[in-house]
């Protein structure tokens, strides 16, 4: 992955609460963050994550910024090389690199401006299976077989998006985001975006029930920015999770639905309440009318420190399959007490058993996670999630669509190397343990843990 210089972009200082008054803060000095406006809004670019989202104003960002003529822009990106263990009967080893690069423009109009974002990763050299990350699912490694125990690849076209806003009265805006590939308005920040979990190089296994929606293929949100810190959006977004060929760019859908309304209280908050409904969103689904109806709510906080920042993010979400009528087919492989369905690709599922899909399974997933840096070389992160899973099992397997509570907690430290230079090289280990049921104890080997050891290179001063 291409790496590009940069120069960090700390804090802005200038909201104060609900007020909008500019205002010192914690006796930090303002730096570039403050002197360049949001892209959906009359508010310091701070506040802007991923997507649409906001995160709180006094939150890092690490970038650098350059301009010509009326245009601002800015890069940032990561890369990861990671050496990953994950214990116990369904665990295995691998090497693998996870990152991204983004570029970000910004101009001004006459009443308002326009911009745009391009996010690329070359995470789909991984392969298409993934890595190692027990008690994770969702997607496919070929389109037949659904991943269990792995994290997929992202696609590699993470985000190609264009920006417009509209100044109004009274400090407020309208604004309007598309994309050929985006982040449609549910959920926080995206978990590599966010300061709370960027530090960490594997991905929640609560990931798709809280922003498994941030790479949609095809987005369109429109919003409203109230004076005080409030947002209020609604867009239209393919609900189809990418399917396994990572390297091509799909074509744009808008076939779901999603609202978000998002608030910060204070320069050091930002509080998010989103509700979707996605359109048979998992690929093997596809033909069966199993929509799923996906309610998030999260909470971050950020406190610059003396010499460092911590933030933490509380988040909760809740996914509820659309319930449907289905015929009994006769596969050998399922008990007799369990009934199966074909999808379009022709894979049998098992429909209903205990907790299976005609029972309108209902999944919850609850994660907090924490990331503390100290100076310029130190930074400690954590990570806890209990999540409801219903895909631990392949499809021909009765206990498939069986829901079980798992939880998976993470704790970690990077060591940002004294280096002179606008890349950052870091080095960091997490060490994972893992909770399942008595009753899978046999499958997953008692308690079972994770070992991540990393290399870092970051976009920084």
């Amino acid at each position: 992955m291409l790496l590009v210089s940069s120069v960090v972009t700390q804090a802005q200082e200038t909201s104060s609460g609900s007020t909008g008054q500019t205002v010192g803060a914690h006796d930090h000095q303002p730096t570039a963050g403050a002197d360049h406006a949001g892209q959906f809004g009359p508010y310091a670019m701070t506040r802007d994550a991923s997507g649409t989202a906001w995160q709180p104003d006094s939150a890092p960002m690490s970038g650098h910024h350059f301009g010509s003529g009326a245009w601002q822009f800015m890069t940032h990106g990561f890369v990861n090389a990671v050496y990953g263990d994950e214990s116990g009967p369904r665990g295995s080893r691998d090497t693998f690199g996870t990152g991204m690069l983004m570029l970000m423009g910004r101009r001004s109009l006459a009443h308002g401006s326009m911009g745009f974002r391009f996010m690329l990763t070359g995470e789909p050299a991984m392969g298409p299976a993934g890595y190692p990350l027990l008690l994770q699912t969702g997607e496919t490694a070929d389109g037949v077989t659904p991943l269990v125990d792995r994290q997929h690849p992202h696609d590699m076209l993470m985000e190609l998006s264009g920006t417009w806003s509209r100044s109004l009265a009274n400090g407020s805006s309208f604004f309007v985001y598309a994309g050929l590939a985006g982040e449609p308005p549910i959920g926080p920040a995206a978990f590599m975006h966010r300061g709370s979990g960027r530090d960490n190089p594997l991905a929640p296994i609560g990931h798709h029930v809280l922003d498994a929606t941030h790479v949609a293929h095809g987005v369109v949100t429109v919003g409203f920015v109230a004076r005080g810190g409030v947002k209020i959006e609604a867009g239209a977004f393919n609900g189809h999770e990418p399917d396994e060929r990572r390297w091509n760019i799909e074509a744009p859908r808008l076939n779901s639905f999603a609202g978000r309304l998002t608030v910060n209280p204070h320069r050091d908050w930002s509080l998010q309440w989103s509700l979707a409904h996605l359109d048979e969103p998992e690929q093997l689904h596809r033909g069966l009318g199993l929509d799923v109806l996906l309610m998030t709510a999260s909470a971050t906080y950020n406190r610059q420190l003396p010499s460092g920042n911590w933030q933490t993010t509380l988040a909760w979400g809740r996914s509820k399959r659309d319930e449907i009528p289905l015929p009994v087919l006769s596969i050998a492989t399922i008990t007799s007490d369990d009934t199966v369905e074909t999808s379009a690709t022709g894979h049998p599922h098992v429909v209903s058993a205990t907790g299976a899909f005609g029972q309108s399974p209902i999944q919850r997933g609850v994660l907090i996670e924490s990331a503390a840096t100290v100076g310029r070389r130190h930074t400690l992160f954590t990570r806890y999630e209990r999540v409801a899973k219903d895909e631990l099992f392949a499809p021909a397997d009765p206990r498939h669509a069986t829901i079980y509570s798992v939880g998976r907690a993470t704790a970690g430290y990077v060591f940002d190397l004294p280096l002179a230079g606008v890349v950052r090289p870091g080095i960091g280990l997490s060490a994972s343990l893992i909770t399942v049921p008595s009753d899978l104890k046999s499958v997953y080997g008692g308690s079972p843990w994770g070992l991540a050891g990393f290399l870092r290179l970051r976009l920084d001063q």
